[in-house]
């Protein structure tokens, strides 16, 4: 009887741990949850100072001797902090890191969720025009693992009709 308690608690700790948020309970709850990104995107200069949880996909990363940065193309988050595989954006952010980060790591197309503080906006090149970036001083930064669209072998059943070879 007590190895099948050890065996559920062990085991519900596992599946507890799979669910949890990638940015801690601390940083979490320092962060402002009435602030939409929507409403950070259009005027972030108004919300300087305010601890911020973002993700999204890495379009870049520079580094310099005061760090790295790294452009993100800024997506919804899901409970647990990923980023999640949509359309939707309000638009670019900059996270300022303070230490230098491998570019063959951060790599364009990877996930990232960080949380930090908002140091305003700054007017970058983007193509054509003047892209005011969202600038952000990381205080947690986490990169997601990737994951492979398939993720499993496919199984097929039939009875060999139409079968291709």
């Amino acid at each position: 009887m007590k190895l099948m308690r050890k065996l559920f608690l062990i085991s519900s700790l596992v599946v507890l741990a799979g669910c949890a948020h990638v940015v801690s309970p601390a940083l979490r709850a320092e962060a402002d949850k009435t602030l939409s990104p929507e409403v950070l995107f259009s005027a972030p200069n108004a919300h300087e100072g305010k601890t911020v949880v973002l993700g999204g996909v890495i379009i870049g990363v520079k580094n310099t001797d005061g760090g790295a940065s790294l452009d993100v193309l800024e997506k919804p988050l899901d409970s647990r902090g990923r980023p999640r595989d949509t359309d939707i954006s309000r638009g670019r952010f900059v996270v300022q890191h303070p230490r230098r980060l491998d570019p063959v790591i951060y790599t364009p197309g990877r996930e990232i969720t960080v949380a930090g503080k908002v140091l305003g906006s700054e007017p970058r090149q983007l193509d054509e025009i003047q892209y005011p970036y969202l600038m952000i001083l990381s205080r947690e930064l986490y990169l997601h693992r990737t994951t492979s669209k398939k993720r499993a072998p496919e199984v097929h059943f039939g009875f060999g009709i139409f079968k291709t070879f």
